[in-house]
């Protein structure tokens, strides 16, 4: 399968940052500089725009989890970042098994469809029902005499 051009910017992506992060060429005060010569500079911040720009559109799979998290727990400090892979992982395991049932013809018995969908169904619910705890216990907190 041939990947397509927002895993290929990816890939660019990944390369520009960790070479970016290692050159002796680039400070986040000062920019581009050293041996960089003005027709290159222009060419590497352009890049850089680009790769901002193109993740504003087209965040990662992890990131839109990361986000999608965060909303869930309704809190912008989102979760710590042991927690976050554990979920994360479990996440990615079970869009990897629907992906490829759903679209790459990978075999399943009914069985494993039934056992997957409890699952994703538990991961949910786990989710939703965290939330819809800590807020009954806001609520909780606040009718208490002297939190009004």
């Amino acid at each position: 399968m041939t990947p397509g051009l927002t895993a290929k910017v990816h890939e660019v992506e990944d390369v520009f940052r960790d070479k970016k992060a290692r050159t002796n060429c680039h400070s986040e005060s000062g920019g581009w500089d050293g041996t960089v010569d003005s027709p290159l500079r222009k060419i590497l911040n352009k890049l850089e725009d680009f790769l901002d720009w193109f993740r504003s559109l087209y965040p990662r799979r992890k990131d839109r989890f990361r986000r999608a998290l965060s909303r869930w727990e309704g809190s912008d400090l989102g979760l710590p970042e042991p927690s976050f892979e554990v979920k994360w992982e479990t996440w990615s395991e079970m869009n990897d098994y629907f992906q490829g049932v759903s679209h790459h013809g990978k075999p399943t018995s009914t069985e494993e469809l039934r056992n997957g969908i409890a699952r994703l169904e538990t991961f949910l619910a786990r989710q939703l029902l965290k939330t819809s705890d800590d807020l009954n216990a806001i609520d909780a907190l606040l009718k208490e005499p002297g939190n009004a």
